[in-house]
């Protein structure tokens, strides 16, 4: 029970002015280890009467009296009962009296309830209701690309591909002595590729070097289940193996020459019976395993009289528990270690159970999760790099089709058990099930003539379930183990058609629910779709289309030969143009946190200023933060930021940091000269600068500054010098350098008619606030409502900083009342100050209004602290202006805008979901690299013209942050097509709206 007498002290604490210490003295529990003592008393009347602003200094006597109170009366817990109980009923009737009396009177049912209770939680405190699920941090996928660049083309910091591996037309996954990597064929020579992910640097084993084995456009190879070789071209089929990576290691184990196969394009080795089916310009060859062990000559196949592009092999699967098909032992019960164990390396499983979507397998000994058993064998379905019997009679796989879960097995080597061949050979698929042979035909619709395919298959996959995808140059066709097909395209989500190759991964592209409501544990893998302009991903278990890679951000070229798995969380993509492995790792956004806090330090230059930097050839190693136009602004987000850690986790080093740059956008104000001009840009006055109008500084000598400040400066300012004020300034020293700073500014602005003054004595070009111009001159009507805005912040934080009733005037003449006989009425400008003409949209201004809408309501907050009713009347039309906002601005899903619209509204889970989701898909890399998503067939375009005259230049919804060029907030996040340029972005529009969602505790 908390002592009575020290309530309204308590409250006092709230301020977070005084320090936390304090409020933990104030705030003692009286229990029999948490005693009030006597020299505890005095630091607390120490520690409250050393507060400078005379309004919250509590009277040295009182103080004192009520800590000797609460001594005194401690050890009486039946008092404090009768006290706390009395005190309560007195407040809650004195409550009630002002409410009836002055309510209405002061609109506190309306604006003040409405527009503050809502706000969110003040400094820290409590923001969510209890009935709205909590979010959790769980992993998702995060994308990771490693490229490698052609011999000669120096790209960034990619390593470069040997000269020999330039003109690769195939890989598949392999393994040699434990080494894993790739068989990869050239032009010339036959290879082995490792280290694609241990190093930078591959290494190449070039086979034909020591075997009589070659290669040509129109080889291709396949890799056995015992991990032997075969590579077969027109006229020859080699048989090989090698123990080892070197010398002397490998051996034929069979070479067959004289053959007429045509150009080969396909292979397929169907495990179960030991038959390779060869497909090529003149047909389909099957080559039988003899008696002898090894491989008959090739036979030609009468049932397929077409040019063969693609072959595939599954083996036969059981469906589980279906009627008519035999059933595993089943077990009634789960009782499972956890975490599973992994299964062992040629372990049987004997029974299984499905529980609420896990699956779990049993054997004598132990119990295997079913994901877990899957992951751990690396299993590749990509046609030809099929490894079935590297786990048939071992292990069970979980499979996801629709809506609904199924257990599949393959079945036991049998002769009469072949599974399904599918080959698709000009325009007809045919399927072979060891038995007989049928066809569908593929659509020649250009001829009237149609298929159940879109075109002649120009690639194959099977799925773990028994799904079929067929590839052909319009969409994507699946054939499920029903024998239906169905087909995916464009308003199912399929990107780009034109598709060159499929294959298989085994591992669940993860995007979890932010609330852990429905965590799916099944995991089915996706299928990669490699097409001539870049690679999609399609999930199984969600049955959509989850990610799209375009450009140098994820590949050397755009126009991709060949993929293939390379595991569990990886794929080999071979482009014109180099080679690309893209890794899918499991991150939580406090680790992309601590990542980005890794990037910041290359993006802070001296004196404290935090922007974008230029990079030679697109390396970020070589970034050099150089000057920018708007330094304070883009350093303000980084104030923020590293002040909301702070508080946070109250991490020492991030009030550091956060401080450090708030003296590099005081540098910038105190290098005029001028009191309240703050410069755009500062460099030493050796820099070469071009562009702009500088000045050498008179106050700071040896350095030059930028002029014609813009309103985005002093946006940026003010909305970082507010936060600083409270929650990074802790002495009394700093908070008066935080304090001088907002007088300056917004006393300079006032006192020269709301202009910013530059030192030429005329207001810069776009430092304009004033009533003459925004209300009366059109030119200024995209500014109308948004300066208007600005101005009014500016002075009420000022006024809630500084006290200087001179401030609140202004903000009450500016809101309602005149000048020169006008009205002003801003608070009428205000509310409709987002543009919504699409030719007049300019997406800056949402950056210059949405933080300002933060700096007002964090100032309105504060100030209920101190006055609530003047908090309502200041609250005016900023709710109504806000929400009008963000009928506009809420598809754009940004989460910086939506992270501020939170923190004045309160909890939404809907909201949080897309703070989340553009916190998930924001680029580890921030280069600028050129974007192109116009060409897509998945875009739903905006028919109207943008504000450079384009129309069909947008999308109507905003895709993914990784697919799109916009890496800050004053970007246009709709914007289909950007171009390349050799800079690195600074992490700040990720950090700040992170930090922000965590102190709100959204997050």
């Amino acid at each position: 029970t908390k002592a009575a007498i020290l309530f309204p002290y308590i409250k006092m604490a709230s301020d977070p002015l005084v320090d936390k210490e304090v409020e933990k003295e104030i705030d003692l529990g009286c229990s029999g280890e948490s005693v009030f003592l006597k020299e505890e008393s005095e630091n607390l009347v120490k520690s409250a009467t050393e507060l400078d602003e005379t309004d919250r200094v509590l009277p040295e006597e009182r103080v004192e009296s009520a800590a000797n109170q609460w001594i005194k009366r401690c050890g009486n817990p039946y008092y404090w009962k009768v006290v706390g109980i009395a005190y309560l009923v007195v407040c809650l009737v004195l409550a009630a009296v002002y409410v009836a009396i002055y309510a209405e009177q002061h609109g506190l049912y309306g604006s003040f309830y409405d527009n503050l209770e809502n706000l969110g939680r003040p400094l820290g405190g409590e923001l969510r209701n209890g009935n709205n699920p909590r979010f959790v941090d769980l992993p998702y996928t995060e994308w990771l690309s490693r490229r490698w660049s052609y011999h000669g083309q120096n790209i960034s910091n990619w390593p470069q591909l040997p000269w020999r591996l330039e003109m690769v037309h195939q890989v598949v996954a392999g393994a040699v002595g434990g080494l894993n990597g790739v068989w990869a064929l050239t032009n010339d020579s036959v290879v082995f590729v490792w280290e694609l992910s241990e190093s930078e640097e591959l290494q190449v084993f070039n086979v034909t070097s020591y075997l009589s084995v070659s290669s040509s456009p129109k080889t291709r190879v396949a890799r056995h289940s015992n991990g032997s070789v075969f590579v077969v071209d027109a006229t020859s089929i080699t048989h090989f193996t090698c123990s080892a990576l070197r010398k002397g290691s490998c051996k034929i184990l069979q070479k067959m020459t004289g053959l007429h196969l045509g150009d080969v394009t396909s292979i397929a080795i169907a495990n179960n019976d030991g038959s390779m089916w060869i497909g090529g310009s003149v047909g389909l060859f099957v080559a039988r395993i003899q008696t002898s062990g090894g491989l008959g000559p090739p036979t030609k196949v009468a049932n397929v009289t077409d040019p063969v592009y693609s072959i595939s092999w599954r083996a036969p699967l059981k469906v589980v528990g279906s009627s008519g098909v035999p059933t595993s032992t089943q077990v009634g019960s789960v009782d499972c270690a956890d975490p599973p164990a992994l299964v062992g390396e040629g372990e049987a499983i004997n029974q299984f159970v499905t529980l609420e979507k896990k699956t779990f397998l049993f054997n004598s000994s132990k119990c295997i999760l079913g994901k877990s058993s899957f992951h751990s064998n690396g299993i590749s379905w990509n046609g030809d790099d099929s490894l079935f019997d590297a786990w048939v009679h071992k292990q069970w796989l979980l499979a996801s089709h629709d809506d609904h879960m199924t257990l599949v097995k393959p079945a036991a080597h049998s002769q009469t058990e072949f599974g399904l061949l599918v080959v698709g050979a000009g325009f007809k698929v045919y399927f072979f099930d060891g038995n007989q042979w049928w066809f569908e035909w593929a659509s020649r619709w250009w001829d009237g003539l149609g298929g159940v395919v879109d075109g002649p298959v120009t690639s194959l996959s099977f799925a773990p379930n028994g799904d079929l995808f067929l590839a052909n140059n319009v969409s994507l066709s699946v054939l499920s183990v029903n024998y239906t097909f169905y087909r995916l395209g464009p308003l199912q989500g399929l990107p780009v058609g034109n598709i060159t190759a499929l294959s298989f991964v085994p591992f669940k592209v993860n995007y979890p629910d932010p609330f852990g409501r429905a965590v799916d544990y099944s995991d089915t893998g996706s299928i990669v779709m490699a097409t001539t302009q870049g690679i999609a991903i399609y999930d199984l278990d969600s049955a959509k289309f989850i990610n799209y890679f375009y450009g140098r951000r994820w590949l050397p070229g755009n126009r991709i030969i060949t993929v293939t798995s390379l595991g569990s969380d990886s794929f080999l993509a071979i482009a014109i143009g180099g080679w690309a492995l893209l890794s899918a790792e499991n991150w939580t956004l406090a680790e992309k946190a601590v990542y980005y806090q890794t990037v910041l330090p290359r993006h802070t230059r001296t004196p404290g200023i935090v922007a974008d930097c230029p990079l030679v050839n697109f390396d970020p190693l070589t970034c050099a933060p150089y000057t920018t136009d708007n330094d304070g602004l883009w350093t303000s987000w980084l104030v923020a930021a590293e002040a909301f850690r702070y508080k946070v986790n109250r991490n020492e080093s991030a009030r550091n940091n956060a401080w450090a740059l708030f003296k590099g956008m005081e540098f910038l104000n105190k290098v005029t000269g001028v009191k309240g001009l703050m410069a755009r840009s500062v460099v030493r006055d050796t820099v070469k600068v071009s562009g702009g109008t500088w000045h050498n500084s008179s106050y700071y000598k040896g350095w030059k500054w930028k002029g014609d400040t813009s309103s985005d400066e002093v946006v940026g300012h003010m909305f970082a010098l507010s936060i600083a004020y409270d929650l990074i300034a802790e002495s009394i020293e700093e908070k008066d350098q935080v304090f001088q700073l907002i007088d300056d500014i917004v006393g300079y602005i006032k006192r020269n008619g709301y202009y910013l003054v530059d030192v030429t004595g005329r207001p810069t070009r776009w430092g304009v606030w004033a009533p003459e111009q925004l209300n009366w001159n059109q030119s200024w009507a995209d500014e109308h409502g948004l300066n208007s805005l600005q101005i009014l912040t500016y002075l009420l934080s000022a006024y809630r900083i500084t006290n200087n009733k001179d401030y609140l005037n202004g903000w009450l003449n500016l809101y309602n009342g005149t000048s020169n006989n006008l009205a002003n009425h801003y608070g009428l400008n205000i509310i409709n100050q987002k543009i919504t003409f699409p030719r007049d949209d300019n997406f800056s201004d949402d950056e210059l209004a949405f933080l300002p809408y933060f700096t007002y309501l964090y100032s309105i907050k504060l100030l209920a602290q101190k006055d609530p009713v003047l908090a309502s009347e200041l609250m005016g039309s900023v709710k109504l202006s806000l929400d009008a906002t963000w009928r506009t601005v809420r598809k754009g899903r940004s989460s910086a805008w939506t992270a501020i619209y939170l923190f004045a509204k309160g909890n939404n889970t809907e909201m949080i979901a897309d703070i989340v989701w553009n916190l998930r898909t924001w680029p580890l890399e921030l280069v600028q690299w050129e974007t192109q998503n116009s060409h897509r067939l998945d875009i739903h375009f905006n028919p109207e013209q943008d504000r450079d005259d384009h129309s069909h230049s947008q999308s109507v919804h905003v895709l993914p942050a990784n697919e799109r060029g916009q890496l800050r907030w004053n970007g246009n996040p709709f914007q289909l097509d950007s171009g390349a340029a050799s800079s690195e972005m600074d992490p700040g529009p990720w950090l700040m709206p992170y930090w922000l969602a965590r102190y709100i505790n959204i997050l």
